[in-house]
């Protein structure tokens, strides 16, 4: 009966504390993420990532992320500083699908972006990353575009707005 009693509370204090967290994600003000999310990225990607502006992140309804005035950085040898600059980025992810699969992005919106693709004397694209966690290129021989031999998660997107986009292609 004793250990009826302390699994219960147990299981409640659980749900408390989950439910704590998720309206703490819901309400709080996250702008102490961005030095975290942005670290986390160079790391990743061999690449600063800089948000100037808004980081909101949402777990209910559905979850959710907004960024405002992102910017990339180029590769080294790049002609600009930057490989990408985006004036807004959100996206609603339904979280069953998470877990289901596949992945429904129920909307994403991406807005002011300039994107800068170029190579250098090697013919090295600057969208090559070279970080730690950065894909390793394919072997010579295979294409990283393949069609039959491509894997990977399946995404269903419902809406999709893309405004003001300027691409920009270097030689």
């Amino acid at each position: 009966m004793a250990f009826m009693r302390a699994l219960k509370w147990i299981m409640i204090s659980v749900v408390l504390v989950i439910v704590a967290a998720v309206l703490y994600l819901n309400f709080a003000d996250l702008t102490w993420l961005k030095p975290r999310v942005e670290s986390a990225v160079a790391e990743a990607t061999g690449r600063e990532l800089k948000i100037n502006g808004e980081l909101d992140f949402r777990l209910l309804p559905r979850i959710a992320i907004v960024l405002e005035d992102v910017s990339y950085a180029n590769a080294p040898w790049g002609s600009q500083p930057a490989m990408a600059t985006i004036g807004h980025l959100s996206g609603e992810v339904d979280p069953w699908s998470l877990v289901s699969g596949p992945v429904r992005l129920r909307s994403i919106r991406l807005q002011d972006v300039e994107l800068l693709l170029e190579t250098n004397d090697q013919q090295q694209g600057n969208w090559a990353l070279t970080g730690s966690g950065a894909a390793e290129p394919a072997p010579s021989g295979e294409s990283s575009s393949g069609g039959a031999a491509r894997s990977g998660l399946p995404l269903l997107i419902d809406f999709a707005q893309v405004r003001n986009i300027l691409l920009r292609y270097r030689e």
